[in-house]
């Protein structure tokens, strides 16, 4: 055989024998383990039953007391979420209402500051159109009166000149003037009377 040859067939035997006593030790194993559990029970037997069932009873007394718990935790989380929800939807309502409240004051005072301008806009229009009948009248009467004071200044103009021409020609005396100038006086005088 050659040395791989050799050292192949070492490789198996060494396996097969890991393997022989691998399952001797657990053949052992299971026989001490088997001979532990009878001397445990021939030494500690009823106080080990009675300290399962003690510790069998306080998982199951646990289990119960947790499943209790869930239930009154889950009671009481729908109850929270109910009395939130409850409380949430009447804050909502509150603040539509409040909201709905405000957006008609908002409406009424629009109204009034729209009735306002229009009331403000109309006076000042009736205010513009007074104003500008004032205007035309006052210039339809400064034309009339400027009219009027022309022709009476034509008036008197041409009786002066007329007054001139006649002294001029007569070469009156002094009493025929002051006759003259006297009527013109009155004449004045019932023109500045009649305005």
């Amino acid at each position: 055989m050659d040395k791989n040859s050799a050292k192949n067939a070492l490789k198996e035997s060494s396996a097969n024998d890991d393997v022989a006593s691998s399952e001797t030790l657990s053949a052992i194993t299971n026989s001490d383990t088997t001979s532990l559990n009878q001397v445990r029970d021939l030494l500690f037997g009823a106080d080990l039953k009675s300290q399962q069932t003690l510790l069998y009873e306080t998982e199951r007394q646990l289990k119960s007391d947790i499943d209790e718990l869930k239930k009154l935790f889950i009671a009481k989380l729908s109850d929270f979420e109910k009395k939130t929800a409850a409380q949430l939807s009447d804050l909502n309502a509150q603040l539509k209402q409040e909201s709905n409240a405000r957006a008609q004051d908002v409406d009424k005072l629009n109204q009034a500051l729209n009735e306002a301008r229009k009331t403000t806009q109309e006076m000042v229009q009736q205010a513009s159109s007074e104003a500008a009948a004032a205007e035309e009248k006052l210039a339809s009467e400064m034309s009339l009166l400027e009219s009027d004071m022309s022709q009476r200044f034509i008036a008197t103009q041409e009786k002066i000149d007329g007054a001139e021409a006649a002294l001029d020609d007569a070469k009156v005396d002094r009493s025929s003037l002051a006759s003259l100038l006297v009527a013109l006086a009155n004449e004045i005088e019932k023109d500045n009377g009649s305005r």
